[in-house]
């Protein structure tokens, strides 16, 4: 903004004469109007202050300040000799003299141009101000959601309330994924005014950092799953606010007053903002559309940095506010929904995956694309190779059945027992079939347990955890399948490929999407067919 000021000399001579001469200087704010002193990256105001004419035979000098409403002040140029055409620079952190964050509220940028004989003899001065809002911005929640048109994301849950105890708690909808709702403090500062450092992921892929107490209070940062080659589509959340650095109070976001204050928006690097109007205010929700996640299964931890602006109607345009607020998440990357059975109504787990299970199976499926049937492989392979495994037809850890044995009504799995291998590391077929199945579902593939039967003697086998090539009297042996049986998927045993499966030596094939015709020929030399198959409930 221009000021001029009419100066009126008075000469040294005997009598006395006056002369008219104009100074005027200009205070340029940088187009801002609005400013958070607590927002990351050293938020600064740039300013600058110029001199466009002063009178040539008089010395002029400038003071800048900053005031607020409530009191608070500072000095940004103090005391600044000028001459017609000189520029002044400065940036203003949007503190006061004691360092601390000037409060949300309307506040006066004020300009001071003096001009005498010397600094000490002031013949003229003139000031000029500008009004400028202190405001608080920032993120407060973000929460993932299905993109309406590209895929879909998909709820997960802990399977432990804490160490000792299984309970699975849902991340639910009214649960935001990054979440800062405080008990103490305000959503956007602590109780010392200070912002609310960014919240770290949540590394504990069993128990919530909410424990046994409600989720949709307090500060969280949790994973969420997308199936893969899906687009993120999240919300945000702005804070309400703001804890005085002054007096500890609470205060609103924007400042007691809000007349005159400019639109505000959020924006991002790689987001598109999908609601209409854009402007947001303390509290508002919006919605974003997000990159498309790779076609791969695994995890990754993306970063969004917020910037906030506002709407300068003299230009017509959006002006970025300095400073801005990052937040990272941790994304898993699924085949597909979920393939579980809902326990809920028998005091099971519902059919949500546990994050415990996609970080148990990460690193087998870390990488590869989301076909089914790679996919099973990669488990079948998780499965038998684990050094944390043996098969014995007689232990029958890790599950349970309703019903007859091998015809059962349903089995279940127990797979908070396994992760924990709190009955050792032996467990029999149906356990390890069930183990398979589940941990494929969790991942979005259907892989049916498959009961095989009744009574039968076995080719040359060599079981996980083993080495030796045996042969087994089974009552029945169980496998899975993606198609009903018609191909097979056994992460028990291996068996011998070397066109006389009865005798040694053996060559060693897995079975992985075998035929079943292929698999029966290899596996017994006695009839056997299917007598059971569905899906195991998750415990």
């Amino acid at each position: 903004m221009r000021c001029s000021l009419l100066l009126w000399a008075v000469g040294c001579t005997s009598g006395s004469q006056t002369v008219s001469e104009a100074v005027s200087f200009d205070l340029d704010l940088g187009g801002l109007q609005a400013m958070d002193p607590k927002l990351s990256g050293e938020p600064l105001w740039p300013m600058t202050l110029t001199i466009e004419e002063s009178p040539a035979d008089l010395d002029c000098w400038a003071d800048v300040w900053a005031e607020s409403e409530q009191g608070q002040t500072v000095a940004l140029v103090p005391s600044t000799a000028l001459n017609a055409m000189d520029t002044i620079q400065w940036a203003w952190n949007g503190h006061d003299e004691k360092g601390l964050s000037f409060d949300p509220g309307l506040a006066r940028v004020v300009a001071s141009v003096a001009c005498g004989p010397h600094e000490s003899e002031v013949w003229a001065r003139t000031t000029d101000e500008q009004r400028v809002h202190i405001v608080r911005l920032g993120i407060t929640e973000v929460d993932f959601l299905t993109h309406p048109q590209q895929g879909a994301h998909v709820p997960l849950a802990y399977h432990k309330v804490s160490l000792l105890e299984d309970r699975v708690s849902i991340i639910g909808e009214d649960v935001a994924d990054y979440q800062v709702r405080p008990t103490e403090g305000a959503d956007l500062d602590n109780l010392q005014g200070e912002p609310h450092p960014p919240i770290d992921i949540w590394n504990g892929a069993f128990v919530p950092p909410w424990g046994d107490t409600s989720p949709t209070v307090g500060v969280h940062n949790v994973p969420t799953a997308y199936v893969a080659g899906s687009q993120l589509k999240l919300s945000i959340r702005v804070g309400e606010e703001a804890i005085s650095q002054v007096d500890g109070q609470t205060i609103p976001a924007f400042g007691e007053s809000t007349d005159s204050l400019p639109l505000f928006r959020v924006v991002a690097d790689g987001l598109t903002a999908l609601d209409i109007p854009e402007e947001v205010q303390p509290g508002d929700v919006r919605a974003f559309e997000g990159p498309i996640l790779e076609d791969t299964l695994g995890r990754e931890d993306r970063s969004f940095t917020w910037h906030f602006e506002h709407y300068d109607s003299d230009s017509d345009d959006w002006v970025a506010l300095p400073g801005h607020q990052t937040t990272t998440h941790r994304i898993y990357r699924l085949a597909g929904e979920p393939v579980l059975l809902d326990g809920q109504a028998e005091g099971l787990a519902p059919d949500v995956p546990w994050i415990g299970v996609l970080e148990d199976t990460l690193a087998a499926v870390d990488g590869i694309s989301s076909d089914p049937a790679l996919v099973l492989d990669a488990l079948r392979n998780h499965i038998y190779d684990n050094p944390y495994i043996i098969y014995d037809p007689g232990d029958s850890a890790y599950s349970t059945f309703e019903g007859e044995y091998i015809y059962w009504d349903s089995i279940q799995s127990n797979i908070s027992g396994w992760l924990d291998r709190e009955k050792g590391i032996h467990l029999y077929c149906h356990s390890v079939s069930c183990l398979l199945s589940t941990l494929a579902g969790n991942l979005g593939v259907e892989a049916e347990q498959i009961v095989l039967g009744v009574g039968f003697r076995t080719n040359l086998t060599r079981a996980a955890g083993t080495d030796d090539w045996l042969r087994w009297s089974f009552n029945s042996h169980s496998v899975v399948s993606p198609d009903g049986g018609d191909t097979i998927w056994d992460a028990s045993i291996d068996l011998d490929d070397d066109g006389d499966p009865w005798n040694t030596p053996a060559t060693a094939i897995s079975p992985m999407g075998m035929s079943q015709a292929e698999y029966m020929e290899l596996l017994s030399p006695d009839p056997i067919g299917i007598v059971n198959q569905g899906l195991c409930y998750m415990r």
